[in-house]
């Protein structure tokens, strides 16, 4: 049987419905098309990967646009993709495009005869193992029992569902204990990251108002990925044709090569095709980058794929600061964070001049004035042998608070800003915790210390308080600075005022039985807190005249 999951199955899932790969980019110019982002992100995300690695491959037969040529790029992006390059690229990637191939079936390794009839490793069939392991949501086994955590998830799917969770199992695998024939799972897939337990592996793609999803497609697509003849590594499982002459991988193929891969059992039903059961696992050793030579090559794999990982175009890598070593760290949007703290966050650490920046290798380059991101978000739990995705969201940067849009002059000022409303937020929060022995040296001066300690659980409580004071005073003042009318002294009257009213909020209710604690801390908290804000100012001011000289 032959259908074709690039031509014959509708499941990239749109504003305008499901359709097919080949419909998705017939009609990725118009401009109501979208991808569904009321979908979990990581279905979002991988379908925007998906198509990203076979546009690379569509944009080489284009006749009458240059892929090199952003300005042909951007003409492209509303005019839309050629019928006749899309046609060349999806007969290319037909040969892997069969779902039921019995060599190369798409997105699926194929289903290996039993040693015997005790053989267990490659033993398939309705049920073996639920569908259900194909999603990035699902915990071990084990952890399902353990935390009450029973997955709700059909028995069986529809081949555009099948499609689906293949494609998404494809980018956003995770390691565990799932083998198919000895090979295990790794954490080598290329669209999810364990960055700690409870952190949010976190990529962006580009949206600009007016502009089409094929502008946002070709914002973040690599030109290293078009160049050459190099395939995606559904498409090319041996690297037979993505080897460059120095004998690595195409950067396309490196950038779509997963370490996982499912096995699917099928059973027809009322003349349909379903999914109804699944062997998930690593690949086998003849599709990995490397030639594997025991258990030595598995540091050598993991060292593959993060450096694959940091060279990734939808997800941001820059230096640890903190350590200083030149290891670079995939940067976050945590879950449970205030939006104001986190756009706060990547202004004062430069992360938005580094993320409009990222782009500037890729078929349409940033442009700082237009770009806004599109965050998808994935919250990871468990632990690092055997993670799961417990929460996947889309997040929209709010235009309001994060300082895209802005020239680089105002980008220098937002960063300064930031810095202070920090730098002020780490002192109104630090006075809520356990006294220690600096505090008692402090003390034995004839100073009071700055602490708390009765109140050390309201610390949290503050923190919020102040993201919630200082939403009004910062919205104010970037809405002035993209006026170009922006009144610093207001922003400080405001900062200091959102200081002391988060402090007054949350202590307010503990003055009957603290206050004389609470009354000697105010005062000292209101006059280190106006000492920064004057010696802010003081810097920038001398800043101001050596940026004008």
């Amino acid at each position: 049987m032959d259908i074709n999951a690039l031509t014959d199955i509708n499941w990239v899932s749109t504003t305008q419905g499901d359709v097919s790969v080949r419909e998705a980019l017939i009609r990725a110019h118009e401009p109501d098309f979208m991808l569904d982002l009321q979908k979990p992100a990581y279905d979002v995300a991988a379908t925007f990967r998906f198509l990203l690695s076979v546009v690379a491959l569509v944009l080489r037969y284009e006749e009458n646009s240059k892929w090199e040529n952003a300005g042909d790029m951007a003409i492209l992006s509303a005019d839309g993709l050629s019928s006749f390059a899309i046609d060349r690229a999806l007969g290319v990637l037909s040969s892997s495009a069969n779902l039921f191939d019995s060599a190369h079936p798409f997105m699926q390794r194929p289903v290996l005869p039993l040693k015997s009839g005790k053989d267990t490793s490659r033993k398939i069939g309705p049920g073996d193992q639920e569908v259900k392991k194909l999603s990035p949501a699902m915990p071990s086994d084990r952890g399902e029992d353990y935390w009450d955590l029973i997955v709700s998830f059909p028995t069986k799917l529809s081949l555009s569902e099948a499609v689906m969770k293949l494609v998404t199992y494809h980018y956003y695998s995770m390691a565990g204990n799932n083998k198919y024939d000895g090979d295990k799972t790794r954490m080598g897939a290329p669209g999810i990251r364990f960055l700690g337990k409870g952190n949010a592996a976190t990529e962006f793609i580009w949206k600009v108002d007016g502009e089409s999803f094929l502008y946002s497609l070709l914002a973040s697509l690599p030109k290293n990925w078009v160049d050459g003849q190099g395939l995606p590594a559904w498409a090319d499982r041996e690297m037979n044709a993505s080897k460059l002459l120095n004998g690595l991988p195409h950067p396309l193929w490196m950038g779509t090569w997963s370490s996982n891969t499912a096995a699917c059992y099928w059973e027809e039903e009322n003349g349909q095709q379903l999914l109804t059961g699944v062997r998930v696992g690593g690949v086998p050793p003849q599709w990995l980058p490397i030639a594997y030579v025991g258990k030595d090559s598995e540091k050598a794999l993991k060292e593959w794929w993060d450096i694959r990982n940091e060279n990734d175009p939808m997800y941001l890598y820059m230096g640890d600061s903190k350590n200083g070593d030149g290891a670079k760290k995939a940067q976050r949007i945590d879950f449970g964070r205030d939006g104001i703290d986190l756009a706060i966050e990547w202004a004062a650490e430069d992360k938005l001049a580094a993320l409009l920046n990222s782009g500037n290798a890729n078929v349409l380059p940033s442009d700082a004035e237009d770009r806004t991101p599109i965050f998808f978000r994935h919250q990871i739990e468990g632990t690092a042998s055997s993670p799961s995705v417990r929460a996947s969201d889309v997040f929209y940067a709010d235009p309001d608070v994060w300082g895209f849009g802005l020239r680089s002059r105002q980008q220098k000022v937002i960063k300064r800003k930031a810095t202070l409303i920090r730098a002020i937020h780490r002192k109104v929060t630090g006075v809520f915790r356990r006294r220690n022995a600096s505090d008692a040296k402090t003390e034995a001066s004839g100073y009071p210390a700055l602490v708390l300690d009765a109140l050390e659980n309201s610390r949290a409580d503050a923190s919020a308080e102040f993201w919630r004071q200082i939403t009004p005073v910062y919205e104010a003042y970037m809405s002035e600075l993209r006026a170009g009318s922006p009144i610093d002294e207001e922003l400080s009257k405001g900062i200091y005022r959102a200081a002391m009213q988060t402090f007054d909020h949350v202590t307010e209710p503990f003055i009957g039985q603290y206050s004389q604690q609470i009354y000697a801390v105010r005062g000292s908290l209101s006059r280190i807190i106006q000492k920064i804000i004057r010696e802010h100012h003081n810097v920038t001011e001398e800043n101001n005249v050596t940026e004008e000289n």
